[in-house]
C-alpha cells in the first residue's frame, strides 16, 4: 500500500430526469395525511419497552434513550419527572406520551 486512496468508480446518476419531472408525479400530503402517515404511526421493535426522549429547556440537549425492560424505563422516567425545565416524550408500543416541563399540554 502506497498511501493512496482507491478512488471509487464513477456512477452516473439521472438527477436531470427527476429535476425536470412534472410536479404531477410528486404528490405532496395534507397536513392531516402527513401526521396520520409519519407521526401518529410508529413502530418500535419487538425487543424494546419504550423509548425516552428528554429535552432540556435550560442547555437544549436533548437526551433519548430506548429499554428492553419496563421497570428501568419506570425508574428513569419518575426522576426526571422531578427535575425542572424538562420536556419528556415517551413512545411505547402502543401510546405516545407528553410530558411538558410546565406541566400544560398543548392539546
Amino acid at each position: 500500500m502506497n498511501g493512496k486512496k482507491k478512488q471509487q468508480p464513477y456512477v452516473p446518476t439521472n438527477w436531470r430526469l427527476i429535476k425536470n419531472a412534472p410536479l404531477e408525479l410528486f404528490p405532496t400530503p395534507t397536513f392531516e395525511e402527513f401526521m396520520e402517515e409519519r407521526v401518529e404511526s410508529w413502530e418500535l421493535r419487538g425487543q424494546y419497552v419504550s423509548i425516552n426522549r428528554v429535552y432540556n429547556r435550560k442547555t437544549g440537549k436533548v437526551t433519548e434513550r430506548s429499554y428492553q425492560k419496563a421497570v428501568p424505563a419506570q425508574n428513569y422516567l419518575a426522576e426526571q419527572l422531578t427535575k425542572g425545565d424538562l420536556d419528556i416524550a415517551t413512545a411505547t408500543q402502543t401510546e405516545l406520551y407528553h410530558f411538558p416541563a410546565d406541566g400544560i399540554d398543548d392539546e
